[in-house]
């Protein structure tokens, strides 16, 4: 495309970009640092990854937030007799999904966990790395004083997601995971109007707040569990934080403004 003098725009989709300039050896950082250069600009997810791209021009950098979708479900209500935890990502050990299972037995008898996603090793590509970690989550959850609690679903996506989206009352990603960038899962789930518990990694730190949730300082189950709660138990706090998360999502990561922030780019 650079040889036909095509524009040509990188789109960087993950958070560890400086970490694979720093493993870099010296011939192929050069050749990083020439051929972004040469790039008519390269889009990050947020602010917080402009500074990876130092080495060229500043207004060469454009910030364009992941897209959320639509969300064409029901409005969740606030938590009453069942309280409903959603886990809906790579199901990965970084990202802390069995610290959560672990934080079930943490949790009254009115929460429930679903489990929604594929299993993923952080290297990718390895079946028996990927089924021991299937094993590992079923023996977490028969570890569990109640296993009935916790349901794990698979994939899901389009109107299956929705539903699930439409039924739960809070979502979990307690990640650590080092290529971890703007999640998208958290991008739906406030725009389904459904409060979200992260640890303060990566662009998270912009995405969740306590007004829109609950941060938590580590992956521990105790700490899970009481961010959850925090969230979950008065209805009123929890009403608050359906809406403050809906209308930031809406502000950030809706698909019209997506599109917009876009298509400014490209013209």
């Amino acid at each position: 495309a650079l040889a036909f003098r095509l524009k040509v725009i990188a789109h960087i989709q993950q958070g560890s970009f400086s970490g694979l300039l720093t493993n870099s050896g010296c011939l192929q950082r050069q050749y990083i640092h020439w051929l972004y250069n040469r790039f008519q600009a390269v889009i990050v997810l947020s602010d917080i990854f402009v500074s990876h791209f130092s080495f060229i021009p500043k207004n060469q950098v454009r910030i364009v937030a992941n897209n959320g979708g639509k969300y064409g479900g029901v409005t969740p209500s606030a938590p009453k007799e069942v309280v409903r935890v959603l886990y809906l990502s790579n199901l990965m050990e970084q990202k802390g999904f069995l610290q959560l299972i672990k934080a079930m037995d943490r949790l009254s008898q009115k929460y429930e966990l679903v489990l929604a996603g594929n299993f993923i090793t952080e290297k990718g590509g390895h079946h028996e790395a990927e089924e021991a970690l299937e094993d590992a989550m079923h023996r977490a959850i028969e570890d569990l004083k109640d296993p009935d609690r916790v349901q794990y679903m698979g994939f899901v996506g389009g109107r299956e997601k929705e539903a699930l989206l439409s039924g739960s009352h809070v979502l979990v990603l307690p990640s650590r995971y080092q290529h971890e960038a703007q999640p998208i899962c958290v991008a739906e789930a406030m725009l389904a109007g459904i409060p979200v518990v992260a640890t303060q990694h990566r662009d998270l730190v912009n995405m969740v707040d306590d007004t829109r949730g609950k941060t938590i300082k580590n992956t521990g189950a105790e700490t899970i569990a009481q961010g959850i709660m925090a969230v979950c138990e008065d209805p009123d706090v929890w009403t608050r934080k359906s809406l403050a998360a809906r209308s930031f999502a809406r502000a950030n990561y809706s698909e019209d403004r997506y599109l917009e922030q876009l298509g400014r780019i490209l013209s």
